[in-house]
């Protein structure tokens, strides 16, 4: 699908971590190259207790949106937070161990 003299579509990427800093730094990366799309990026830590909440503070820029918690409330708690948080027109759930690898995934 083309956008000819239209914005693209609005899409918001939501990952849910705990404990697993490097690997959500790597997903939040990875959603980042994405183009063709206007993106936010959506993370929850799920109070993490191993330093990855500083990891995750390394990630910074307009798209990227970082919530962390000092009470664990589980993945889907935190991946309904995260549909309900945004007014993209798409959301993507994306695993913290998981990384897109072509950067036109989203638009397609």
């Amino acid at each position: 699908m083309e956008f000819v003299n239209a914005c693209p579509p609005s899409v918001a990427v939501v990952i849910v971590t705990r404990n697993r800093g490097l690997d959500a730094v790597a997903a939040v990366r990875s959603a980042l190259m994405q183009e063709g799309v206007q993106l936010e990026v959506l993370v929850y830590d799920d109070a993490s207790d191993d330093g990855s909440i500083e990891v995750l503070k390394s990630i910074s820029g307009p798209a990227v949106r970082l919530f962390c918690s000092d009470e664990r409330k589980g993945y889907i708690h935190w991946r309904n937070q995260g549909f309900s948080a945004t007014e993209s027109e798409f959301v993507f759930s994306l695993d913290d161990d998981a990384v897109f690898s072509d950067p036109f995934t989203l638009k397609e």
